[in-house]
């Protein structure tokens, strides 16, 4: 079973990295080396807003003993 289990992790894993290449190479079609950094940084800037907005989110969930 933990093969299997390892299996579905690195698909996951695998669908990332396919996908970010995709959207990539979409940007330097288009804009050319400034287009690829920017979407790759355009991307990070992205998921570390959502990772923010969560744990924020959390944060105002579980309100801890002693706190304001």
């Amino acid at each position: 079973m933990v093969g299997g289990q390892d299996g579905i992790f690195a698909a996951a894993a695998n669908g990332a990295i396919t996908y970010m290449t995709w959207f990539d190479g979409q940007g330097y079609r288009l804009w050319g080396i400034r287009g690829l950094f920017l979407v790759d940084g355009g991307a990070i800037v992205g998921a570390g807003l959502v990772l923010l907005a969560f744990v924020r989110w959390q944060l105002a969930r579980h309100r801890f003993p002693g706190s304001a």
